[in-house]
């Protein structure tokens, strides 16, 4: 064990920079009293607000929407709990990973990405970070955060510090991970980068012995519906996949809005302010959400339709959306997700593709894992989600207008204004967990 060997094995640190400041959902910079680490670049969060961002790359678009979706059928099981994951915070670490490994290790991250070249998986997702950094408005609020956090017994590059400052926004702090002084700070920074959705508690980030680095990334999205909701919901019944039913709140809308007609689904999706949406997909009787995300091809059919991408096979006129208020939390473990999308050597011991990181101590991925919270209602959507890896030494045409209930199990998805999925979820049970 890493920490029972510092009298064996004493590793002289130089361990290194950072800057202890982020920005937090008040807009305020919190900062974290940690060690700093020396010599290293700071990430400049300043740079973002004075930038001119252009259109994202229409082929980076594609290939994260299908990354999306892929992600979405490995993570996504058949359960009776209501599901919600960010496959967006889910791509961003990996593109992380990305930058940290080389080798075989590396070449099974790209492929899972199906992204050509480092230099692409940077280049893109460093735009995409900036135009989601830190909106804030009267009715909108997403914030993106990444954070890596070293032990204070473990050397990493600075080259690889600066590299993911540069080009991935991310904060580097060292600390004692096996210390709950240094857990209850991760927490902190957790809480102030995700609106406090997030249930945890300091032991969620306490490091085993062998631990030397964590690596997060936090999302925050809170947007108001551009039609809310009437303010008064009404009870109805929800069907479960059981067969039973429950006695929800639903909420209603006078929408004329366009739903898609498919011949496995209805689709429907309901705007937000400054063009954000959220998608409602209503399987047909005889499916369930998990049989829609478990084929792919359907799945990524259903996240190419958008509010302006109309390419069902028929389109119909709502008249009235009646859609359940629904609140719950979800975690999700993504080794198993990951060697379904072939990423294999980063959980190997044996592995060698981490000499980015530590020339000549091996390192592995020991566990990766997501937490995240969704609360709807008659103003608008709260979402949060954090996707935390921890590193760990070797030991060794109808013209009839239409109501559309939402009264059933079904599947739905948060858009940002490009249409690039943020979360993705299933409602099984809108008065439970």
């Amino acid at each position: 064990m890493f920490k029972s060997k510092k009298t064996v094995l004493f590793i002289v640190l130089t361990l290194f920079i950072c800057f202890t400041a982020g920005c937090t959902l008040s807009g305020k910079s919190t900062v974290l009293k940690i060690e700093k680490i020396s010599n290293a670049i700071n990430p400049d969060f300043n740079r973002i607000k004075n930038l001119s961002l252009g259109d994202y790359d229409s082929e980076f678009v594609s290939l994260l929407q299908n990354f999306c979706a892929r992600s979405a059928s490995a993570i996504i099981e058949e359960s009776e709990k209501n599901i919600v994951i960010s496959p967006i915070s889910y791509y961003l670490t990996l593109a992380m990973l990305s930058e940290m490994t080389n080798g075989i290790t590396f070449a099974e991250i790209l492929a899972s990405l199906e992204m050509p070249s480092l230099e692409y998986v940077r280049t893109n997702t460093k735009q995409m970070y900036e135009k989601l950094f830190d909106i804030t408005s009267e009715n909108e609020k997403i914030l993106l955060g990444n954070s890596i956090w070293i032990d204070d017994q473990f050397s990493v590059k600075e080259d690889l510090l600066n590299d993911l400052a540069e080009y991935y926004y991310t904060l580097s702090y060292n600390g004692d991970l096996q210390s709950l002084d240094t857990a209850a700070k991760i927490k902190k920074w957790i809480d102030s980068m995700t609106g406090n959705l997030i249930k945890s508690v300091p032991e969620d980030f306490l490091g085993d012995d062998s631990a030397v680095f964590m690596l997060f990334n936090t999302i925050y999205f809170e947007n108001s519906w551009f039609k809310p909701f009437d303010k008064t919901t009404k009870k109805g019944d929800f069907y479960l996949s059981s067969g039973e039913s429950v006695r929800v709140d639903f909420m209603n809308c006078s929408d004329a809005e366009t739903a898609f007609l498919s011949p496995r689904f209805t689709s429907y999706h309901k705007a937000f302010n400054q063009g954000y949406s959220m998608q409602f997909v209503l399987p047909n009787e005889n499916e369930s959400p998990f049989d829609l995300v478990n084929d792919l091809e359907i799945l990524k059919e259903i996240l190419t339709l958008s509010l302006y991408n109309k390419k069902a096979d028929v389109t119909i006129t709502i008249a009235c959306s009646v859609i359940p208020k629904f609140a719950y939390r979800f975690d999700c473990d993504l080794i198993s997700a990951s060697q379904k999308l072939g990423i294999n050597d980063i959980f190997n011991q044996a592995n060698r593709g981490f000499t980015k990181v530590n020339e000549r101590i091996p390192v592995y991925v020991s566990g990766y894992n997501q937490k995240a919270y969704v609360e709807l209602d008659q103003n608008g959507v709260k979402a949060a989600a954090v996707t935390q890896v921890t590193g760990e030494i070797t030991s060794v045409n109808p013209v009839q207008p239409i109501t559309i209930q939402f009264d059933r199990p079904f599947l739905y998805v948060i858009y940002d204004k490009e249409h690039i999925p943020l979360f993705i979820g299933i409602v099984n049970n809108p008065s439970g967990q």
